[in-house]
């Protein structure tokens, strides 16, 4: 396997965690960056939907759609 560098971002990310002194901040920190990526999401939907390309109907299906890997049994 190729041995390549980390991005700025998961420097931060590891020094970051590194500093949580308890898995209560380690999920503190989890839940940070959560919380940035969904409002993210958010704007780029509203922008979607802004321009037309996305519609509510359109949410509506992909909600309905399972697309979870099914497990071997």
């Amino acid at each position: 396997m190729e041995q390549k560098t980390l991005t700025p971002a998961q420097v931060v990310l590891l020094k970051a965690f590194m500093d949580a002194t308890s898995q209560q901040e380690a999920d503190e920190l989890a839940q940070v960056i959560c919380y940035h990526y969904g409002q993210r999401l958010e704007a780029e939907l509203s922008r979607l939907a802004e321009n037309g390309k996305l519609a509510q109907e359109q949410l509506e299906e992909l909600r309905k759609q399972h697309l979870r890997t099914p497990y071997r049994q």
